[in-house]
């Protein structure tokens, strides 16, 4: 199982079918074709278009790739984050050095929400007119 934050533009061109219930009321299922992909580093947040329309998710913790899905895994996600903070946070405790209170501190491995795209057929661009 691949992790990377990188992995949500493996979407880019592909049909995908999405269920993002687990975020809530306010989302529903949703198909379709995916044209772009953006990240606002701003608001922490992932801007996927769809058959035109403009889906927000917040940053995920992690981005998994298992077999044809790629997941968004919300929460605390176990061994590894490869979120800018904890990045940060592990160059500063190589140089540092953790404390004991540190390490007993650690949060458990519990998966709170995921997300998952199913990833479907290729489909082809689309060329422009000649002028």
């Amino acid at each position: 199982m691949a992790s990377s934050r990188y992995l949500v533009y493996n979407l880019l061109g592909y049909k995908v079918g999405c269920d993002p219930t687990c975020l809530g009321r306010g989302h529903k299922k949703f198909s379709g074709i995916v044209e772009s992909v953006t990240r606002d580093i701003f608001d922490d947040r992932v801007l996927i278009t769809v058959s035109g329309r403009r889906y927000a998710f917040d940053e995920p913790t992690r981005i998994v790739k298992l077999d044809d899905n790629i997941i968004f895994v919300y929460g605390v996600a176990g061994d590894f984050d490869d979120s800018d903070d904890s990045l940060f946070e592990e160059i500063r405790c190589s140089a540092y050095g953790e404390t004991i209170n540190e390490i007993l501190n650690r949060p458990t491995g519990e998966i709170v929400r995921r997300v998952t795209f199913t990833i479907g057929k290729k489909t082809k661009s689309k060329k422009r007119g000649r002028r």
